[in-house]
């Protein structure tokens, strides 16, 4: 689920999204290990699995449709923590 991807302070900007119970260790675990490493893509499928029968809106920063450009805003600005990781 794209929760497990994204930090806590990531999902608190959408609203309609689930926080496993502030379970900061996801983000640690799945993300935190490859941010030293050159990324040159990923490929995301989602699915609907944890839509919850609602799809969101992201101009009205709800629910998936909010937390998919979060997640990868969230990613572009930790992989360019690391200096030269990460060029747009």
């Amino acid at each position: 689920m794209i929760e497990e991807w994204s930090t806590n302070e990531t999902l608190a900007t959408c609203k309609n999204t689930t926080v496993y119970a502030g379970d900061q260790s996801l983000w640690d675990k799945n993300v935190v290990p490859y941010l030293s490493m050159t990324v040159k893509g990923f490929l995301w499928y989602q699915g609907e699995n944890n839509m919850h029968g609602v799809k969101g809106n992201s101009l009205d920063s709800t629910g998936y449709s909010c937390m998919m450009p979060a997640m990868i805003a969230s990613w572009r600005k930790h992989w360019s923590e690391v200096r030269s990781m990460t060029h747009r």
